[in-house]
């Protein structure tokens, strides 16, 4: 199974094992196939090696003490969702491969008992994916980079037709029957849905396009209520919105990209607002291991108005993607919930961290 040349693979696999034997003879084994390897002999080594040099493999020995290779495997998955991981495990049995390969989101599980030819051959399977993976990444960037272009190619004689139709409408001086002022105003109210539309298009393409990693923080959600407020606001239009904030100031912080956390908020309340004809939209948390920030507009009693909000939701399928891209990136999850006579409740699930909110809050209150 030994390559028959010493070039170098390009390769950087990280080996983490509390034994040196195993560390030395895995180190052999990888350089004998012409990759480059780092060797760490604790969770905690293995973080800051795995944050430093950003291999492409990682084979996690499962038995450590301390901080074991299943810790090990899911913090890194939630700082990287490309980087590949092979489990490995001298204890055969232990816990079925199937159920770790699913609980912890890796691409391979090796049993130490089936020898160094398996081994190898799982990483050269490891990374074979993790080419297959780089042309998937390089189709979302060519992908992105050219919705970037349309959506301003749109952008423009958009904007100049929504001027035109401003000028028609204040230039008439009431000379416009009711008739032909009703179909500008429907004109112009397209006009601004497809320019909404157009703006989650570079949005989306900006995130795809995006090479710098998120910069996590503590960020406590109390802090946001101000932001929330104003973008209700200049989302909500002409529309009769009552804006409550129920976010306690107390709760513990989330590990989150504060900007990113903004976008992710901006698009669910644009896509919740974007339902509705009038009324009250809430924001409030649950928390547990996790805290969830939850979006959504109050029960008005009006079925109807809470379909209508529903399919709105649907059709806003690129802000919805775009949203549940930011926050999968911060390692969290969104999810949208069916409220009967409320419409779509979104909830943005994120991990606490124990640091405290690193701004006083602002005191909760209604606004309109």
């Amino acid at each position: 199974m030994a390559r028959s040349s010493n070039k170098p693979s390009g390769y950087t696999i990280l080996v983490v094992d509390d034994q040196e034997e195993a560390l030395r003879s895995t180190r052999r084994l990888l350089e004998r196939d012409g990759h480059r390897v780092l060797l760490a002999s604790s969770g905690q080594e293995a973080l800051e090696l795995f944050r430093r040099e950003r291999p492409q493999l990682l084979a996690v020995d499962y038995f450590m003490p301390g901080m074991t290779g299943e810790d090990v495997i899911r913090q890194i998955r939630r700082e990287d969702d490309d980087v590949q991981i092979l489990l490995q495990t001298g204890y055969s049995g232990e816990k079925p491969a199937l159920d770790m390969l699913d609980a912890l989101d890796i691409q391979g599980y090796h049993d130490k008992t089936d020898g160094a030819q398996r081994f190898l051959v799982w990483v050269r399977v490891c990374l074979k994916a993790h080419r297959q993976l780089q042309r998937v990444r390089e189709a979302e960037r060519i992908k992105g980079e050219l919705l970037a272009n349309m959506s301003h190619e749109f952008r423009t004689p958009l904007t100049i037709s929504m001027g035109c139709v401003e000028m028609v409408k204040d230039d008439t001086q009431g000379a416009l029957t009711s008739q032909a002022r009703e179909m500008l105003d429907k004109a112009e109210d397209n006009m601004k849905a497809l320019l909404g539309l157009i703006t989650d298009l570079l949005d989306l393409a900006k995130l795809e396009t995006q090479a710098a990693e998120a910069r996590l923080e503590p960020v406590a959600l109390a802090t946001l209520r101000d932001e929330a407020a104003h973008m209700v606001k200049r989302l909500a239009g002409g529309k009769a919105i009552q804006f409550c904030w129920e976010v306690p100031s107390d709760l513990p912080a989330v590990r989150a990209d504060r900007a990113k956390l903004r976008l992710v908020l901006s698009q669910i309340l644009g896509s919740t607002i974007g339902g509705m004809p009038g009324g009250e939209i809430w924001a409030r948390t649950s928390a547990s291991d996790t805290l969830a920030l939850l979006v959504g507009p109050s029960k008005n009693g009006s079925e109807g108005a809470a379909d209508e909000a529903a399919r709105d939701v649907e059709l806003n399928t690129v802000g919805i993607a775009l949203a549940r891209r930011v926050v999968r990136s911060i390692g969290g999850v969104l999810t949208i919930e069916r409220i009967p006579g409320c419409g779509p409740t979104f909830a943005v699930t994120l991990p606490t961290v124990a640091a405290a909110p690193t701004h006083p809050p602002t005191s909760p209150a209604a606004t309109p």
